[in-house]
C-alpha cells in the first residue's frame, strides 16, 4: 500500500513537472494564502469485496457521477497557507450543516511539487499513508482541482473536486 502511495506521489511531481515546465518561481506579489470553498465534486471506487467500479452510492457505474453540494459526497473547502513557502498547510473543512453547525476541519503539511507564475501544484498525505491528495491551484483566475488517491482495506479509487478561491 505504501509503495502505491510513493509511486503515485512520484508520478504527480514527474506528470507536474512535465505539464507545467522547468520553470520554478513566482513573478511579482502572490498571495500567501488561498480560500478556496468547494462547488463540485466526483468519484469512482473499486471495490475489492465486489472487484467493480462504483459510485459515491456504491451502485455500479461506468461513468463518473458529478455531486453539487449534497450530502451523498461531502464537499470539503480547502484553507491553503504559506503559499510562499515550499511546505504550505493545508486545511481541510467539513461545512458546519453536517455537523449540527460547526465546522470540522483537519490541517496537513504540504509539499510544493510545482510552482509556475500562474499554478501552484501541493501534495500531501494522511497520517495512516492511505490517502494522497494533489492540489492544482490556478493563481490568476483563483481556482483549483484536488484530487485525492486512496487504497484503503475495502476499496480503491480517487476522488476529484473543484473550488473557488478568493
Amino acid at each position: 500500500m505504501q509503495q502505491l502511495l510513493t509511486k503515485l506521489l512520484l508520478l504527480a511531481v514527474i506528470s507536474g513537472f512535465s505539464l507545467l515546465g522547468s520553470q520554478n518561481s513566482w513573478a511579482g506579489d502572490k498571495p500567501t494564502l488561498l480560500k478556496c470553498r468547494s462547488n463540485a465534486k466526483t468519484n469512482r471506487d473499486f471495490l475489492f469485496n465486489r472487484l467493480q467500479w462504483v459510485d459515491a452510492k456504491d451502485k455500479p457505474a461506468v461513468t463518473f457521477i458529478t455531486h453539487l453540494d449534497d450530502l451523498t459526497m461531502e464537499l470539503r473547502d480547502k484553507v491553503f497557507a504559506r503559499i510562499d513557502t515550499d511546505k504550505p498547510t493545508v486545511r481541510s473543512i467539513a461545512r458546519g450543516r453536517l455537523f449540527g453547525d460547526k465546522d470540522e476541519f483537519i490541517d496537513f503539511k504540504g509539499t510544493v511539487i510545482s510552482r509556475t507564475d500562474d499554478m501552484l501544484v501541493i501534495g500531501w498525505q494522511n497520517p495512516q499513508r492511505n490517502k494522497l491528495w494533489t492540489a492544482a491551484i490556478q493563481l490568476k483566475n483563483e481556482i483549483a482541482i484536488v484530487t485525492q488517491y486512496y487504497n484503503g482495506m475495502t476499496s480503491f479509487g480517487v476522488t476529484v473536486e473543484t473550488l473557488t478561491c478568493r
